[in-house]
């Protein structure tokens, strides 16, 4: 057995229950598809890293890891250089996420991206093995993935918008990682998840009101990767702290206002049920919401022969969070990420996904501009009806409709899962379309080498048998 503590005992102290879990928890008791899809969601993540290195956000957390110096024991991916271990992972994880193409589990949560950026870090520090790495990734997600979800669900279930009620419980699985990797005890680890949770920051409120989006959106992806490390050194150390900080009506959880945590799907069934494989990725570099319409945006083309000089009109219907970004006019990379008319319009160009979506030429470009002035953006009426859907199907289906108006005709799309959904057939990423992924994004880190693409492909050989190999070996392809 996998796990060792009884459900009763796991509900009423699940601090202590999710500890336990991560400690006794070895590669041999993940299942394949778990082995599996942490390999991918490794690749994915490293994907992002290298290709956020070129955004303004990237230059910024190359020059502040840089003026932090720092013992040179881990890689920062996208230059090959070394800094600190929580210097490491806070520059891969801030960088992965600055093009908001990062995963997303149930539609609430990006949890890969913090915890694959730590996992990486301390498992060169520490001369893990692949596998070593492969479990520390999933025992992360796990955590992440069921605390987030644990009040995500009561926020959905009464019908709000739980992307209006953020606390950033990512640390929990970044911590989870690291711990793992350093082999902390239960006890260790508890006093872990006390410092990094009591320690975390807030994600912002209201930024969203800003003419210009900032370039921090709503938090800082990489704090979430480092602060987690550091309560997992603070705890090998000799600290302590609180240790039930999740436990109870007055858990940590309660900052996140969300009047309720569901405690079942936070600790229930652990080492039976797991969340991995319910992980979807994004095909675009552009926030979730956008993914819909572009999903259906690019089968109508393809189907039928469209191209972007054929296009009269867009008319996005969506969902409330999703109609909120219909600005014709977005100033500023970050803007554009959160754009409908901008993510439009960079699938019906088929501008290459990166960094080019958003550098200063594309944004500027009189196609573009044409181009996100013929998309508009309504609410979608199914959303109304999707209040009375199961739970299940709130939780995963996004209502979005689509229509073009191109060469005279109309052409109509409507779908509830996006590309990168793993709940049909005909939207999952397979291990082809995250490599795919993987190369366009990765190619802008040294977009003018030939021996970077060959070096691109060992990556991902690499990484797809990383149970066969070293951290060692998958980090010197970075340097």
């Amino acid at each position: 057995m996998p796990f060792s503590m009884s459900e009763k005992e796991a509900l009423q102290k699940p601090t202590r229950a999710l500890a336990r879990f991560v400690v006794e928890t070895k590669y041999e008791d993940l299942p394949p598809e778990v082995v599996h899809e942490a390999k991918r969601v490794i690749l994915d993540a490293i994907g992002n890293a290298l290709g956020g290195a070129g955004t303004e956000i990237g230059v910024i957390a190359l020059k502040y890891v840089r003026m932090l110096g720092g013992t040179p024991d881990c890689t920062i991916l996208s230059t090959g250089e070394k800094t600190s271990v929580l210097n490491a992972a806070y520059a891969n994880s801030r960088i992965g996420d600055a093009l908001d193409a990062t995963d997303m589990i149930l539609n609430s949560a990006h949890v890969g991206m913090p915890v694959v950026s730590s996992a990486l870090a301390f498992g060169e520090r520490r001369g893990a093995s692949g596998k070593d790495l492969i479990t520390a990734v999933a025992l992360g997600f796990e955590v992440g993935a069921r605390l987030a979800i644990s009040v995500a669900i009561p926020l959905i279930a009464s019908g709000q918008d739980v992307h209006r009620n953020r606390l950033p419980l990512f640390e929990f699985g970044s911590c989870s990682a690291a711990a793992k990797l350093m082999g902390l005890d239960e006890d260790r680890l508890v006093y872990a998840y006390g410092f990094a949770g009591a320690n975390a920051s807030l994600m912002a409120t209201r930024w969203t009101e800003a003419t210009v989006f900032p370039l921090t959106k709503y938090g800082d992806a990489g704090l979430q990767a480092s602060e987690g490390g550091m309560g997992a050194l603070m705890a090998e150390c000799g600290i302590t702290a609180h240790d039930g900080i999740l436990d109870g009506e007055h858990g940590l959880w309660t900052l996140r206002d969300t009047g309720a945590c569901d405690f079942e799907i936070m600790v229930g069934d652990l080492g039976k049920k797991w969340y991995l494989p319910e992980n979807s990725y994004k095909p675009w570099p552009s926030v979730r919401w956008t993914h819909h319409g572009l999903t259906i945006l690019t089968r109508l083309m393809a189907e039928n022969g469209i191209g972007a000089d054929d296009i009269q009109k867009i008319a996005v219907k969506t969902t409330p969070r999703g109609a909120v970004g219909a600005n014709k006019n977005p100033v500023g990379m970050v803007s554009c990420e959160f754009n409908q008319p901008h993510a439009m319009a960079m699938g019906a160009l088929g501008i290459r996904r990166g960094p080019l979506w958003y550098a200063p030429e594309t944004m500027s470009d009189p196609r573009v501009r044409a181009l996100r002035e013929k998309v508009d953006v309504a609410l979608e009426p199914k959303t109304v009806e999707a209040r009375s859907w199961p739970l299940e199907d709130r939780i995963r289906k996004w209502p979005t409709s689509l229509v073009i108006t191109a060469k005279g005709k109309t052409f109509e799309g409507y779908t509830e899962y996006t590309k990168g959904d793993p709940w049909s057939k005909e939207t999952y990423f397979t291990d082809e379309d995250i490599q795919a992924k993987f190369r366009d994004l990765a190619s802008a880190a040294h977009a003018a080498s030939t021996s970077w693409r060959e070096r691109m492909e060992e990556i991902i050989a690499t990484v797809m048998r990383l149970e066969q190999v070293e951290v060692a070996d998958l980090m010197r392809l970075f340097r």
